[in-house]
Order: C-alpha cells, then sequence, then structure tokens
C-alpha cells in the first residue's frame, strides 16, 4: 500500500517537473498535455504493472447534474455578492470551452483521478476518501506551483468534488464534464 503512495507520488513529481520547464517553452500546451496524460500513463503501466483503466463511459448522471447544479447557484451567488448585477457573456465563449475542455479538463481529470487516484483507491463507504483527499492536496500543489500564487489552494474544494465523483462513478466522465462546467463558469464571471 505505502509502496503504491510512492509509486503514484514519483509519477506527479516527473509530470510536475515537465509541466513546469514546459512553461518556459513556446509548445507550452503540447508539453503539458503529455505531462498529464501519455507520459504518466506509460510510467504507471511500467510501475504498476498493470493496464489503467481509464472509463470515460457516462454514469450516475442525475448525481453528476445535482453537483453541477448546486456549484453553479454558488457560483452565481458568489459573483453577485462581489461584483453586481452587471455579467456580460464573453464573446470568445466557444475558443474558452475548447481550451477548458482539451487543454485542462481532459487532461488534468486523465492524471489526477484516471492515474492517481485510480491507481491508490480502494473501496469506500465515506463521501470524502483519504485517497481523495491525498490526490486533491497533490492538484492544489500543482496549482500553486504553476500559478506561482498560494491563492490556488483553493481548487482543493473543487477537486475533492472531482474525486468524489470518480469514485461514485468509476468513470472520468463525471469530473471532466464537471471541472470543464466549472472552469468556464469561473472564468466568464471572474477572469474576463
Amino acid at each position: 500500500m505505502k509502496s503504491d503512495y510512492k509509486k503514484t507520488l514519483f509519477i506527479y513529481f516527473i509530470s510536475l517537473s515537465l509541466m513546469l520547464i514546459g512553461n518556459f517553452s513556446k509548445y507550452s500546451y503540447i508539453v503539458n498535455f503529455l505531462s498529464l496524460t501519455i507520459i504518466p500513463i506509460l510510467i504507471s503501466e511500467k510501475l504498476f504493472n498493470r493496464q489503467l483503466n481509464l472509463n470515460f463511459k457516462c454514469k450516475k448522471i442525475k448525481l453528476t447534474l445535482t453537483v453541477i447544479f448546486i456549484t453553479v447557484i454558488a457560483y452565481i451567488s458568489a459573483y453577485l455578492f462581489i461584483k453586481g448585477t452587471n455579467f456580460k457573456f464573453p464573446e470568445n465563449i466557444i475558443k474558452i470551452i475548447i481550451f477548458q475542455l482539451f487543454y485542462i479538463a481532459i487532461p488534468e481529470e486523465i492524471f489526477f483521478r484516471g492515474i492517481l487516484l485510480g491507481n491508490i483507491k480502494k473501496e469506500n463507504r465515506n463521501p470524502i476518501s483519504k485517497e481523495n483527499l491525498f490526490t486533491s492536496i497533490l492538484f492544489s500543489i500543482a496549482h500553486i506551483l504553476i500559478y506561482k500564487n498560494p491563492i490556488m489552494l483553493k481548487v482543493i474544494f473543487p477537486s475533492l468534488i472531482f474525486g468524489f465523483l470518480f469514485e461514485k462513478t468509476n468513470s472520468l466522465c463525471a469530473p471532466i464534464v464537471t471541472h470543464l462546467i466549472y472552469n468556464i463558469i469561473y472564468s466568464a464571471m471572474f477572469l474576463l
């Protein structure tokens, strides 16, 4: 068991190092995608001597939609409280969706839920497993280092939700869709 955590940390540090180095390259999107998908999949399968089960089937849609609905209400409430009612819909929403899906949501969920959490998760009846907490801490640390801002610790909360959905559905579909919607709403409301 402890060896699974050590192997998981090894994969994490290799990928994080590649991402940090890749940020200085004009090919950073490609390097980051490879650092979160192909490279850790190959390393993981070699270290754990088993093929990863990266399941993308959409299951428990009602649970996923409930989580998304609650989050949308929370984001809207926060926006109204912080910025008031003058929301302007971004003109480049299609570009935002494509970027968030292929550069952020899919690679991050494959890496943090499919590979890291997938290699250490066990049967669990608690809403938040210790394995989910462990990978969510790693998710937060990666965001703090990449964005060079300690406020990024805040991503631990959505990460716990993505991990919860992954553990409940045994699929990457719900975390990817939820991650995509979270990021689109957050980008549209607070970053643009």
